[in-house]
């Protein structure tokens, strides 16, 4: 198995500027991080106002990340998300490997409805 490797970096837009280039993570694991999870805080010199897209990077040789989606709540408690639903993988390609995500809905693949009686 693949495993994941290597550092994640964001930039966020709004209508009202972007935020600095800043790491959010470092990818050390031996399993496919299936399920797993992070959380952290980006900070801005202004308010962004609406938010418009988010600047993903992976940075690292051979690096690979299964990137479901974000979610980022605001100053205002409001929260979006940005769906991606692909791999990020740097395979023999040098320099970051980067992806750009718009503000929609995460798409359920197989949804099942259960009743027990």
């Amino acid at each position: 198995g693949g495993g994941l490797k290597g550092d994640v970096w964001v930039e966020l837009y709004g209508e009202g500027g972007s935020t600095e280039r800043v790491q959010a993570a470092t990818l050390k694991s031996k399993s496919t991080g299936e399920g797993q999870s992070g959380q952290f805080t980006l900070s801005a010199q202004q308010h962004l106002k609406k938010l418009t897209k988010l600047q993903v990077s992976l940075t690292g040789e051979k690096a690979a990340w299964h990137l479901s989606h974000v979610d980022i709540t605001g100053p205002d408690s409001k929260s979006i998300t940005f769906p991606y639903q692909k791999w990020l993988e740097s395979k023999n390609k040098e320099g970051p490997v980067s992806c750009t995500l718009v503000p929609g809905e995460v798409k359920i693949k197989h949804q099942y409805r259960i009743t027990v009686v």
